[in-house]
């Protein structure tokens, strides 16, 4: 397989925190806000997130909307090597997240009012949480231990058990909130099995399935 050293699955660029909480000071940096075009959503995610961490609103922060999808045609047969038609939703994902010096990963729903602690290691959980730990646990396994911990809040509209993949956005916003902190696409280990969109989408289906990527 063919890599590019140019290749980026980052979604945005790390920004202030209060960037986001504040809309006046938004700069489209993250181009996320065009999903919401108030961005209501984003800045009631930053303020929860200041509010509940004590976050320091100069550090840098991502953030990152994942929509949910529903498949028209072929349902249940691309992963059997079929081909499926599916459509991207309005509904979705929301994320903030932002690193820390402690060595764990801290998730909030914010919808559920639950949340999820992980250290470098643990057992996995019930419900939610466990897609949270399956990501967590392939980063260590794929790119060593992180440099640092993360801090996630995030909210979803996407109804659980409908059919509009509600894990798979979740995985994949998990995913692309630690790849966008911590550059993960500039790991040797990363460069090598991910070249392409194609492939990163690939992968993320790997993860949440629990299968070996190539």
């Amino acid at each position: 397989m063919s890599t590019s050293g140019n290749w980026s699955p980052q979604p945005c660029v790390p920004q202030p925190l209060a960037d986001f909480a504040e809309p006046a000071r938004y700069n489209g940096a993250a181009g996320a806000f065009h999903i919401d075009a108030q961005g209501t959503r984003f800045v009631r995610l930053a303020r929860y997130h200041l509010a509940i961490y004590e976050a320091d609103p100069t550090q840098a922060a991502v953030a990152i909307w994942v929509p949910g999808r529903v498949e028209l045609l072929g349902k249940h047969v691309d992963y059997a090597g079929g081909t499926s038609l599916t459509a991207a939703l309005p509904l979705g994902i929301a994320l903030v997240a932002t690193p820390t010096p402690e060595r764990d990963l801290h998730v909030v729903d914010v919808g559920r009012q639950s949340e999820v602690r992980l250290g470098l290691s643990g057992d996995m959980g019930a419900g939610w949480t466990k897609y949270v730990y399956t990501v967590w646990q392939r980063l260590i396994s794929h790119t060593g231990e992180p440099p640092s911990g993360v801090r996630i809040t995030f909210e979803s509209n996407l109804p659980p058990s409908a059919g509009m993949s509600s894990s798979s956005a979740l995985v994949t916003g998990i995913w692309l909130s630690l790849a966008a902190l911590f550059d993960i696409h500039r790991h040797p280990a990363v460069q090598r099995a991910i070249g392409s969109t194609a492939d990163l989408a690939d992968f993320l289906g790997c993860l949440e399935n629990g299968r070996p990527y190539k």
